[in-house]
């Protein structure tokens, strides 16, 4: 299921959501949120557009596409701060 909306900029660090992907979608009985493996298609300023997997949830309610692509997006934004390559000079 593909989420037809320009989601544009998130954060300060210049990533944009091209589109998201939902998979195996289901709702944990246990503690009554929803489960979904999302697929972002992101692009950061200077680097070629990445597909990302996430696998992430959200309480029922009103939005829930919107939710489950906020959240996928705000971790993957969070894990690309913390995991991209340092550029060192040369002293």
């Amino acid at each position: 299921m593909t989420l037809a909306h320009d989601f544009g900029k998130t954060g300060s660090r210049g990533m944009i959501v091209l589109d998201a992907d939902f998979a195996h979608v289901h709702r944990d009985r246990d503690f009554g949120v929803i489960e979904a493996d999302v697929t972002l298609l992101l692009k950061w300023a200077g680097q070629p557009v990445r597909p990302v997997t996430i696998h992430t949830h959200a309480g029922p309610g009103p939005d829930l596409r919107s939710r489950l692509v906020r959240d996928a997006a705000r971790l993957a934004e969070s894990f690309h701060a913390r995991h991209k390559p340092q550029h060192h000079r040369a002293a």
